[in-house]
Formats: structure tokens, C-alpha cells, sequence
């Protein structure tokens, strides 16, 4: 006597159909999540205060996202520490803020570029 098989009854089909459906249903919530651009990956961070130069290419090997800035733009800028867990556009927020560079991210690329604020108060050269 051969045990029953419910899955031998159904047409080839069908069974294509309902194996497609349950791999579908099980990729349903990394879909929702890849396609909520609402929430951001967030990262660990641990950035110490530091030279703008230094700090800034630490942050971009945290949080893998490109930052362009020119040396002499940061100069001997220091930043702020940064530690726990942010977005990337968090973290440079953080990173930068009172320091008198600005920073604007590419919404195409997602990368960073680094400036210095033309309104950031700046201290007389020396004679």
C-alpha cells in the first residue's frame, strides 16, 4: 500500500504557484523594509574628537559612505565625539555642528561633501 501524498494530487501548476506564494510571502518584510526609504540604517559609531582630516575619513569607513572634502578646506578643524548608534547623515550632523563646516549630501549618490561656512565667524590671521 503506497502512503497517501496529498502534494502528488495537485496539478504541476498549482504547485508552482503556491511554492512561488510561499517564497514570496517570506521575502515580504525585506521588501517592506528596502523600500521604506522612512527608515534609515542606522550604525555603530565610535569617533573620537579629532582633526577634521582624520575624523572625517574614520566616519567614512564607519559608515561606508563616501566624503569629499579638500584638506585645506578642514584644515586643523577639530570635531566633536561621536559614539552609538546613528543614521550616517546623523552622525556628520554630529560630527561637524559649532565647527564651522557645513556638509551637504548628494540625494543621487548619497555621498557626502564637506565645506567650510561662509557665515562661520572666523578669527583674524596673525600679522
Amino acid at each position: 500500500m503506497v502512503p497517501y501524498q496529498p502534494h502528488r494530487n495537485r496539478p504541476p501548476l498549482r504547485r508552482l504557484i503556491e511554492t512561488f506564494l510561499a517564497c514570496l510571502l517570506g521575502l515580504l518584510p525585506l521588501l517592506a523594509r528596502a523600500a521604506d526609504p522612512a527608515s534609515p540604517v542606522t550604525r555603530d559609531f565610535k569617533l573620537p574628537s579629532e582633526t577634521a582630516e582624520r575624523s572625517l575619513k574614520l566616519f567614512s569607513s564607519q559608515s561606508g559612505q563616501e566624503v569629499l572634502f579638500a584638506t585645506k578646506t578642514v584644515g586643523q578643524v577639530r570635531t566633536n565625539v561621536v559614539e552609538g548608534s546613528f543614521t550616517p547623515r546623523e552622525a556628520i550632523k554630529r560630527l561637524t555642528v559649532g565647527t564651522g563646516l557645513i556638509v551637504v549630501e548628494d540625494a543621487r549618490t548619497g555621498a557626502f561633501t564637506v565645506s567650510s561656512d561662509p557665515n562661520a565667524p572666523r578669527t583674524a590671521a596673525p600679522a
